[in-house]
């Protein structure tokens, strides 16, 4: 049997798929990612080539297109689970988790004799069908604690046993309690007091399309839930509103905004936000702060429970990326570690690089709703500004100005 030119008659020990979302495509209108799977596929591969390499190991990945070793239809995946293309479909693909018997055994007939499979972000759909079809599989994840100077993985496998071997490479609670606590130090030495704000609560935006946000057939939408936003502000005096990185929404401010709240815009650090002894709570649809807000005693908030990890057979919530090393790999799959591969290799963690790192500690800044929101429309219309001169430019400013005043 070939697929794509490559051979998949050899020993079944020696073969591992890598696979990620392939539902993220073009076919169903949603960006796809693919850096996150060559990343581990390089994680992997001192494993496969080089003095401490694995004998007779053979990486394969698996997709839609000529760019995988083993081909994946994305079409047909989603006609086995009754789904039609498109963003509906993909969000209605994401809440299933009862694999059809054809989607089981036309994986089965894919992957061939597959040793192990790691998966990055898989659909629970994808995952349960791998393992009723027999697979070893470890699915991954970016983990939702990033206050350590590193990333680490959240991971769900589909055995007891693959659940136990990964159980030493969890990071310990100690570290945790270590990097709040060096942290929340840090913070209090440099963060100004902010005790005029009275108690104040933690709004956390994300990004506009993501798993994490699927809800029914589409994204989940702030003002179908306008009672518990309500109901979550109404003890506090300040709401601080921390915009996402690569989405700058701000619905559910503007809901508190009207309703009488006060409302203020911030890029502070968020840890160093969650640091702050006046900030008592903390709300988002789904963000995974919200898994690290009750590390700093700030209680947490979710408007809703993601798909993600709907089916969380054996799950471990910090693993270290160091699992991927030869060492490491050899013990997931029962094989003898080549002699000389160090037990204890330098540190893959640095590989997913650090969230922490990328927000330094710095003064507290606020702003208005109104001045946050003129901002982002000026930053995301800003090459139609630039091309239209200066006249256009002042009327088109000033249209900004009062439409967003008026909101």
């Amino acid at each position: 049997m070939k697929e794509n030119g490559r051979s998949l008659s050899g020993r079944a020990s020696d073969r591992i798929l890598l696979l990620d979302d392939l539902t993220r495509c073009p076919h169903n209108g949603v960006e796809r990612h693919p850096q996150s799977l060559a990343a581990i596929k390089a994680m992997l591969s001192p494993a496969v080539a080089g003095p401490f390499a694995i004998p007779d190991l053979e990486l394969l990945t698996a997709g839609d297109g000529d760019a995988f070793d083993v081909h994946l239809s994305v079409s047909e995946i989603m006609e086995m689970a009754g789904q039609e293309a498109g963003l509906s479909g993909w969000a209605r693909f994401h809440q299933l988790v009862e694999a059809p018997a054809r989607l089981v055994a036309y994986l089965r007939e894919r992957l061939a004799e597959a040793r192990l499979v790691i998966g990055f972000e898989l659909p629970t759909l994808i995952f349960v069908a791998l393992c009723d079809a027999g697979y070893r599989v470890i699915d991954l994840g970016v983990g939702p604690i990033r206050f350590l100077p590193e990333l680490n993985f959240e991971v769900r496998s589909s055995s007891d046993a693959l659940h136990s071997s990964l159980s030493r490479w969890v990071v310990p609670d100690s570290e945790l309690c270590a990097g709040v606590a060096s942290y929340s130090g840090m913070a209090q030495r440099t963060s100004p007091s902010i005790e005029e704000l009275g108690r104040v609560g933690l709004l956390l935006g994300q990004t506009a399309v993501d798993t994490s946000l699927i809800f029914g057939d589409g994204m989940f939408d702030p003002a179908a839930n306008v009672q518990a936003l309500l109901e979550w502000a109404e003890p506090l005096d300040t709401i601080l509103y921390k915009p996402h990185p690569f989405h700058l929404g701000f619905a559910m401010a503007t809901i508190l905004e009207q309703a009488g709240n006060r409302v203020l815009c911030t890029d502070f650090p968020t840890y160093q936000l969650l640091s702050l002894n006046t900030v008592k709570a903390a709300l988002a649809i789904s963000s995974g702060t919200l898994v690290e807000a009750k590390y700093f005693n700030v209680e947490p908030t979710a408007l809703m429970t993601p798909p993600r990890w709907g089916a969380r057979r054996h799950h471990h919530l910090a693993i270290s990326p160091d699992f991927l090393s030869p060492a490491g790999l050899s013990v997931l799959l029962d094989r003898e570690i080549p002699a000389g591969t160090p037990g204890k290799g330098p540190s893959l963690r640095r590989v997913l690089g650090s969230w922490g790192d990328q927000e330094k500690l710095r003064k507290l800044k606020t702003k208005s709703l109104r001045r946050a929101r003129l901002q982002a429309w000026i930053y995301l219309n800003r090459k139609q500004l630039r091309a239209g001169g200066g006249m256009l430019l002042f009327a088109a400013l000033g249209a900004a100005v009062f439409a967003i005043i008026g909101s």
